[in-house]
């Protein structure tokens, strides 16, 4: 199960799983600014990790395009972190933490829309699987 949150001030909505843990972090305040979206609630079967993590990925940075969020970010346990450096991008932007109601700490990791449209433009599954998550949204919006 995968719980995406979109903080955006300008619509007044403020609350994700991020501000309850890094609120009070100079580099929470400074993404919130300009919008997020954020994954939680991650439960992966091992075969199946990489092409699901792929499309949360990909969803994140749909919902960011949508909503037109700045960053995507990312809480994960301080052993995956380095995944998410290496497959998109993700840089640590506070130092680990404890999140409520888990035993272990996760970082807070961050990267720009617009950083990883660059990092991943050469990457055709993770754009066709930002295309699609994009095109679903969209089609979705204008029917409602």
């Amino acid at each position: 199960m995968v719980r995406i949150s979109v903080v955006a001030d300008r619509e007044g909505w403020r609350d994700s799983r991020v501000q309850h843990v890094f609120a009070t972090t100079q580099s929470c305040r400074k993404i919130a600014r300009g919008g997020y979206v954020e994954a939680s609630r991650l439960c992966f079967a091992r075969q199946v990790r990489r092409g699901a993590f792929l499309q949360v990925v990909a969803h994140l940075a749909a919902m960011a395009s949508f909503h037109q969020a700045d960053w995507l970010v990312a809480c994960p346990r301080v052993e995956h972190a380095d995944s998410y450096r290496r497959m998109f991008g993700f840089k640590p932007i506070a130092p680990p933490r404890r999140y409520y109601g888990v035993a272990f700490d996760t970082p807070l990791l961050a990267i720009s829309r617009e950083d990883i449209g660059d990092d991943v433009r050469e990457a055709p599954p993770m754009n066709k699987a930002w295309s699609t998550a994009l095109e679903h949204l969209t089609r979705s919006a204008t029917c409602a």
